[in-house]
């Protein structure tokens, strides 16, 4: 055994000796045991039974608390240990390594080949005499080169200091600082990667997570890792941990925080832009949006402010303090869709004096969304410590705000872009229509759960996404309607255009697969069904194509209805021509044909009932001749062939020279009207100008079309009229300047109208069953779409499944194949009692 392999057989024979997922899982599981005790010791009604119970129940808490506190001191001593030890292993590996590396470099030499003979005849010669050879030899050495111009013994550490963990462990050579977490933590986390490369952003975006609960720490002053670790342990449910450090030399503090939350996950940043920017670059790779709730924390001290520390002590109190705390939060949460933040008291502010500093940044901003500046009446978050709905932070996230926008350090106390950020969150909230809370709020009394069922969501559904003859003809071969969407450009300042799609792609509605991601997308976010537009003229179908080619495959496996969309097709809505390209008529005998063709969609099991009855809807009813007796002639030729439940409603709406509608639909033989706006809607123009000319153009505020809608819901709807909404509405991609934009529309604004559609319905009919018309799942060319854009990601699909009260966990979309994935503390604590 030679001097170099005698450290690396003491490395090896101490690394399988080493068990560190035993101790440090016996330590994590005392004191799981014991927060439970805590708990139940606390919540035991016992402790209000009398003074003397009281008072020994009191100091049974405070003895545990304190046992609690000491354990978790020892755990993180463990963990630093091993990790010491594990540092010390690796040490050793790369001195072995090194060692190896010097002598391949030396054997691959031409010069140790050279001197083979020479080798040979030392061998022979006495050991005094190839003493007095070696300075010779040297010499030489340094005079012939090497075969390798790089070789591995340049680039080997000259020397290895290994510091205590507790002083930020860190490994130095050739007086550089190299950090790496030891082996142990790099098993327990493959996302892990080297501090300082931007990579950790991209390593985030393919994060799956494993709780429903997210806790985003901005960790500047490290001295405050402790406290802060210390809190969110409070939480009483599993919870994915993701943590911005700040500048190389907080670089070797990662391994510090992975001694107690092995799975971090931690990104480097510059000191720029505080907490905001690293809390938008998290946000930005769409991880988050993969969760119930957000728990957003940082180490601030206020050292502008007398009393700094209890300031911030008593923000994170607000949100976490105990797990009692914890615990009512997050029930009033899942109670409550309407409850988008929650701060600690006294960190809510309204007021100009609190909003005017922000004026120049928010004047910028808020008129992205149809919003003025004059929002300083409303109360916004304080602190940027915070519970929130991740759903909120798509408003900002649009913004696409980078490094650069945000001022360099030092920044002032307020009036500065991270200050306007953080009232950005709170306008997202009410724009909403939801609610910023605090601990006196709940006390005061939590909204209960809704208890009424929610009516069912319909998107109507656009099938042009495939080429057809028809189309070839007129428009050019390969025409669809993504031609018409990729040509838009915007028209006047504050104009979201091109609006373009994200993961769908430019679909083509003739693959298979792209229906069954539309489907499974649909129905995650707690839309009820699709409702086709279905083209027929006199016995001549149009876009048929892929609802034949879900009725003939029986996939996907999702509810779907139709609406037929009884018009003539003409060229008139790009605005070059009314020609008619196919004529709508209705010859004797229509009904009949009618009947046949949708025949074999009514008697698949996937088409929709409302209130146990089949859904056919016709966009423009007073377009058919004398259309009570036909539709009363369709009735009988469906009865005929035992469809003996179908409803037939009609488009609420007027075009061109139609007649008013009776507010009686059976007047037209009609079960029912499905509203269809942007049609009967109210309207307010929005003075813009073009871009291009300077002209007025056709704009709109959405948000005054929403407060109106909302505002007249309390207004008799008629015998029988399903409610519509609608994201917006801009056809510049079919129009281009003589197109009629809302402006300011954004999945918050749209979940305001829509939450409050579904409140409205559920108070009128907390039993019956109802549904409400969303337009559309596709009209990208129209401006309105539930599918994911480029802007907004999924927030448009959030926005529903927020307004009826569905949360991603009720899909159970945090359990990993397998079952694997971070277990929760009760079923640690099962696991180990069972053990024991």
């Amino acid at each position: 055994m030679t001097k170099a392999d005698k450290p690396v057989q003491m490395a090896d024979a101490e690394l399988r000796a080493e068990q560190p997922d035993a101790e440090l899982f016996l330590w994590r599981e005392q004191a799981i045991t014991l927060a439970r005790i805590l708990e139940r010791t606390t919540e035991s009604p016992s402790v209000t039974k009398g003074p003397g119970r009281g008072a020994t129940q009191l100091r049974r808490v405070t003895e545990l608390r304190a046992s609690l506190k000491a354990s978790r001191s020892q755990n993180r001593e463990l963990r630093a240990e091993l990790l010491d030890r594990d540092r010390m292993i690796d040490a050793a590996q790369r001195d072995r390594e090194t060692v190896q590396s010097e002598l391949l470099a030396l054997r691959s030499s031409t010069l140790w080949r050279a001197l083979g003979p020479v080798r040979k005849i030392a061998r022979v010669i006495p050991r005094p005499v190839r003493t007095l050879m070696r300075s010779p030899i040297s010499a030489l050495t340094r005079i012939v080169p090497s075969r390798e111009q790089n070789p591995p013994l340049e680039s080997a550490p000259s020397a290895i200091a290994i510091v205590n963990s507790d002083e930020s462990s860190v490994a130095t050579i050739e007086g550089k600082v190299i950090h790496r977490p030891s082996a142990f933590f790099r098993d327990k986390n493959s996302q892990w990667v080297e501090p300082m490369l931007r990579s950790d952003r991209l390593l985030l975006k393919e994060f799956k997570p494993t709780a429903r609960i997210a806790v985003v720490m901005h960790l500047y002053y490290t001295d405050l890792w402790d406290e802060l670790s210390d809190s969110i342990m409070d939480i009483p449910e599993a919870f994915d941990l993701f943590v911005s450090l700040v500048g190389e030399e907080n670089a070797p503090f990662a391994d510090r925080i992975r001694q107690t939350f092995p799975d971090a996950q931690i990104i480097q940043c510059d000191n720029h832009g505080r907490d905001i920017i690293p809390f938008l670059e998290i946000v930005a790779t769409g991880v988050l949006y993969q969760y119930d709730y957000i728990c957003k924390l940082h180490s601030k001290k206020s050292v502008y402010r007398e009393g700094g520390g209890e300031w911030r002590q008593h923000l994170v109190d607000g949100v976490l303090r105990d797990t009692d705390r914890v615990t009512t939060i997050l029930a009033a949460f899942d109670a409550d869709p309407d409850m988008g933040m929650h701060v600690a008291d006294g960190a809510k502010y309204k007021g100009r004096e609190y909003w005017a500093g922000n004026e120049a940044h928010l004047g910028k901003y808020l008129p992205w969304f149809g919003l003025s500046t004059e929002v300083y009446e409303q109360e916004f978050a304080g602190g940027s410590v915070f519970w929130i709905r991740p759903f909120l932070l798509r408003e900002v996230d649009s913004l696409k705000l980078n490094f650069d926008d945000f001022e360099p350090e030092p920044i002032g106390i307020d009036g500065n872009l991270a200050h306007a950020v953080e009232r950005l969150f709170s306008v997202a909230c009410h724009n909403a229509g939801m609610r910023i809370t605090t601990n006196t709020d709940l006390e005061n009394g939590s909204r209960q759960a809704d208890r009424a069922k929610p009516p069912l969501i319909i998107a109507n559904y656009l099938p042009q996404f495939h080429p057809i003859p028809e189309n070839d003809r007129v428009w050019g071969k390969g025409f669809t309607e993504w031609t018409n969407v990729t040509r838009a450009q915007p028209q006047c300042k504050y104009h979201r255009q091109p609006k373009l799609p994200s993961e769908l792609g430019f679909y083509d509605l003739r693959l298979p697969e792209i229906r069954e991601q539309q489907a499974s997308l649909a129905k995650a976010y707690g839309i009820s069904a699709f409702c086709y537009y279905y083209y027929w003229f006199n016995g001549r179908k149009v876009l048929e194509t892929p609802l034949e080619s879900v009725l003939r495959a029986g996939q996907p496996d999702f509810p779907f209805m139709i609406c037929w969309a009884n018009e003539p097709w003409s060229r008139n809505w790009d605005g070059l021509s009314k020609e008619t390209i196919i004529p709508q008529t209705y010859e004797d005998g229509w009904e009949l044909k009618f009947a046949a063709d949708i025949l074999p969609l009514l008697q698949d099991d996937r088409y929709l009932r409302i209130s146990g009855k089949r859904c056919v809807a016709i966009y423009r009813v007073q377009h058919i001749p004398n259309a009570k007796l036909a539709l009363e002639k369709l009735r009988a030729e469906l009865l005929r062939n035992r469809i003996t439940d179908v409803q037939i409603i009609g488009g609420w709406l007027r075009l061109g020279d139609d007649a008013e509608l009776p507010d009686n639909p059976s007047d037209l033989g009609l079960d029912g009207y499905f509203e269809f706006p942007p049609h009967n809607i109210p309207t307010a123009p929005e003075t813009t100008r073009s871009i291009e000319t300077g002209d007025s153009i056709n704009g709109y505020n959405y948000n005054y079309t929403v407060d109106a809608a909302v505002d007249a819901m309390s207004e008799q709807r008629g015998p029988k009229r399903y409610r519509g909404v609608t994201m917006g509405w801009d056809n510049t991609a079919r129009r281009g300047k003589d197109a009629h934009i809302f402006l300011g529309a954004s999945p918050a604004s749209f979940r305001r109208w829509l939450r409050a559609t579904v409140l409205q319905i559920m108070n009128e009919k907390p039993v019956a069953e109802d549904a409400v018309f969303v337009n559309a799942w596709n009209e990208w060319a129209e401006g309105t779409y539930l599918e994911p854009d480029q802007t907004f990601g999924r927030g448009w699909l959030e926005a529903v499944s927020s307004a009826i009260g569905r949360k991603l966990s009720d899909e159970n979309v945090y359990e990993r194949e397998g079952g694997e994935g971070r277990t929760s503390i009760e079923t640690n604590i099962k696991a180990t009692q069972s053990e024991s």
